[in-house]
């Protein structure tokens, strides 16, 4: 699981407002993955979590269902894998590439 195979995954992700994905609106940032640990801080073989920041020009009221749908796009994939998401409003700014 690389960060460019996140980022292709989550182009499947539909804005519903504007029928692009979130890779084309430049809505994800920081894609981070990394291998989750038991109580003693051992690497669980092939378990890993994943990182990354949707970033928002302006609020969004659909922010909860993308959220959601990126869940699922990364868990159909890789099944059980841990998925961390920040959400970011960062009003004026242009929109980062992932």
């Amino acid at each position: 699981m690389t960060t460019s195979e996140i980022i292709e995954v989550l182009g499947g992700v539909i804005h519903p407002a504007f029928d692009k994905s979130i890779t084309d609106l430049g809505l994800v940032e920081d894609v981070k993955v990394e291998p989750l640990k038991d109580a003693v801080g051992n690497e669980i073989p092939d378990s890993f979590k994943v990182k990354f920041k949707l970033v928002f020009k302006s609020p969004d009221a659909l922010a909860g269902a993308l959220k959601k749908g990126c869940e699922e796009a990364l868990n159909a994939v890789w099944p059980g894998v841990k998925v961390s998401i920040i959400e970011m409003v960062r009003e004026g700014a242009a929109p980062k590439k992932a």
